[in-house]
């Protein structure tokens, strides 16, 4: 009996050593496992430089897909214009170079911009004023242009291999401004957003947008869509999953 016991708290630890705990997963639609997926299949054949740059950073850790990267030794350059919500970064992920800037395509000729909100802790914000009686603040920030994030990468030493873009409304042409960046930037994730109308619902139509197509002409395979994120590998690093 004693043996027979023996063998069965035997079994039983060598499971609770095996456990492993749940993952948890820091990006708001799921984001963050593609990306993870599709880094760990380029590691095998190249060099990985774990820095990237995160425009529209919003939070150290909610609704983030650079958090995981940062808790795996990544850092980079945060672009969030809202100085309430990069307060507390420096505590969280203080490798991290932040910018309270907000980025605007490059022919944008403007120093500062009044950014409307609905409250603190709501991520949607916009320089445009759509319905007065929802907005509840507002603020001016600085304004950053791609050229000048460049720049900021090559005085820090920071080569970026993931490039992240959430910024309530810029993106399709702030992706535009990429041909001002004179290095290619292995993988990119950009939230795009199809006009409500059912005509539109099909990701395939994704396919009508300048950026996806500028993407698409300059070496860029569109690897995943993970509800309104687009994710994007140059065809130099992307390993097919059949691989």
């Amino acid at each position: 009996m004693n043996f027979f016991k023996s063998i069965v708290f035997s079994k039983f630890f060598s499971l609770i050593k095996s456990w492993k705990k749940p993952y948890v997963d820091f990006s708001q639609l799921g984001e963050e496992k593609i990306i993870h997926n599709i880094l760990i299949r380029i590691s095998s054949k190249f060099k990985i430089h774990q820095h990237y740059i995160d425009i529209g950073g919003f939070h150290p850790i909610l609704h983030s897909n650079t958090y995981k990267l940062y808790q795996k030794g990544w850092s980079g350059i945060i672009i969030e214009p809202n100085p309430n919500k990069t307060k507390f970064w420096n505590s969280i992920r203080p490798r991290d170079l932040i910018i309270n800037s907000a980025l605007v395509p490059y022919n944008f000729n403007k120093k500062e911009i009044k950014i409307y909100k609905n409250e603190d802790n709501d991520p949607t914000e916009s320089v445009i004023l759509k319905n007065e009686n929802n907005i509840h603040q507002n603020y001016f920030s600085k304004t950053i242009k791609i050229p000048e994030i460049l720049s900021v990468c090559e005085k820090n030493s920071i080569k970026p291999f993931f490039l992240n873009i959430d910024i309530e409304g810029f993106e399709d042409e702030i992706i535009l401004d990429l041909a001002h960046w004179n290095y290619k930037i292995p993988l990119i994730c950009v939230e795009l957003v199809l006009k409500n109308t059912s005509e539109n619902f099909s990701i395939f139509n994704y396919k009508n947008f300048e950026s996806v197509k500028f993407l698409e002409k300059n070496g860029y395979f569109l690897v995943s869509v993970c509800g309104i994120s687009l994710i994007f590998c140059h065809n130099d690093y992307w390993i097919p999953y059949h691989r």
